[in-house]
């Protein structure tokens, strides 16, 4: 990869860092009081309404980024991988909700 394209998945990663963060905290506070044996159903369409809106969110950084520097070469390489990391934060937010 090169300079160029390392400062765009920074800058990915600090904005999704940032967005995760304050996601699951709304998402922790939606679900605080639910009993999971009795109100799993709940939990799982609030799990389901959040991950959603971070997925959104995390494809807007993604586009904008990429739509910003839009001149990088392999321009699709460079889309697949933020991608993936689109997919990481997703898998991070389900594991770590599942945990609470």
């Amino acid at each position: 990869m090169n300079n160029e394209f390392e400062q765009v998945v920074v800058e990915f990663n600090t904005k999704a860092q940032k967005l995760f963060f304050l996601t699951y905290e709304r998402f922790h506070a939606s679900t605080r009081r639910l009993d999971r044996k009795k109100d799993e159903n709940v939990f799982q369409q609030q799990l389901s309404k959040y991950l959603h809106d971070l997925k959104l969110q995390l494809e807007n950084i993604a586009s904008e980024l990429l739509h910003k520097n839009k001149s990088l070469v392999n321009i699709n390489r460079y889309n697949s991988i933020l991608t993936d990391k689109i997919k990481d934060y997703l898998n991070e937010f389900t594991q770590k909700s599942r945990s609470h």
